[in-house]
């Protein structure tokens, strides 16, 4: 299921990214301008206006550097009950090297990893960021990932009967409050396995989508495909797909930035399958 968008912004987004991503060499063909070179005996008149002025000193500042970060215990219900997560924390880090403000900003799976998770940050220690030489308060951020095995790979079955429901809702044209309704059962319903977590962000971002929400979009399906190297869950053909649909959403929420990265993994593709009038048909 690619990302439909209006035939007519299309071709302006697509174009208005080009513009950043175009093999085109900018000096070919310019011609150079000529040195024109001053008596040396005469001094610049810039020169001469900032003689006197007093040289600044570059200010610099080097970020803090993590020292000691030892992996959280796994909480024992959770790996008893075969749950798997992970946490997000964003924190402080005072002068000292000590953290401080821990809030988990995002988590999914069991809350006892967000507990496990804030004990294991509070015991980090950094070098601390520097100012000019001097130890300063700043922030920093970890994803801590709570996995039982490499080899556990599937999803509960209420898990896969809410998912299909949902996409098949919106393949039919189900009502608003249909799929609001699946939609709220399979976020209650949560997580157990990480595998679980690739089809629940599939699902956010489909329904972020629908909402016209490209930021929520993005975020979702960027941390879906993120699993494609463990788990391998997508089919090529479908990965590529999925690929082509976060460069969309990248585009319309306006991260040009991450959308040149993305771009640079799918052009070949694009180039070598079908001409740029076919993929925006496509898209």
């Amino acid at each position: 299921m690619l990302l439909t968008t209006c035939k007519s912004c299309a071709p302006w987004l697509l174009s208005t990214f080009l513009i950043a991503t175009s093999h085109a060499n900018p000096l070919q063909g310019a011609i150079p301008a000529e040195i024109a070179e001053a008596p040396s005996s005469q001094p610049s008149q810039l020169s001469q206006e900032h003689a006197d002025e007093p040289v600044v000193a570059i200010r610099r500042y080097l970020p803090s550097v993590p020292q000691k970060k030892r992996n959280p215990r796994y909480p024992v219900s959770a790996s008893r009950q075969g749950k798997e997560g992970w946490v997000v924390w964003n924190y402080m880090v005072d002068p000292k090297g000590n953290t401080y403000e821990i809030e988990a900003t995002a988590y999914a799976g069991d809350r006892s990893f967000v507990n496990a998770a804030k004990r294991a940050a509070r015991r980090y220690r950094y070098t601390p960021a520097h100012f000019n030489g001097e130890p300063m308060h700043s922030g920093a951020a970890t994803r801590i990932t709570f996995r039982l095995s490499r080899e556990q790979v599937g999803a509960r079955p209420a898990f896969v009967k809410l998912y299909k429901a949902f996409f098949n809702q919106l393949k039919v044209g189900a009502t608003t409050q249909q799929i609001n309704h699946t939609y709220a059962a399979l976020t209650d319903l949560g997580i157990t396995y990480l595998y679980e977590d690739v089809f629940l962000a599939v699902v956010k971002s489909a329904y972020a989508e629908r909402m016209g929400d490209h930021v929520r979009a993005e975020r979702n399906l960027d941390r879906a495909l993120r699993y494609q190297d463990d788990f391998k869950v997508f089919t090529t053909e479908k990965f590529h797909e999925l690929q082509q649909q976060l460069f969309w959403h990248q585009v319309k929420s306006g991260s040009f930035g991450d959308a040149m990265k993305t771009w640079a993994v799918i052009e070949p593709q694009v180039r070598e399958n079908e001409d740029f009038e076919s993929f925006l048909d496509h898209c």
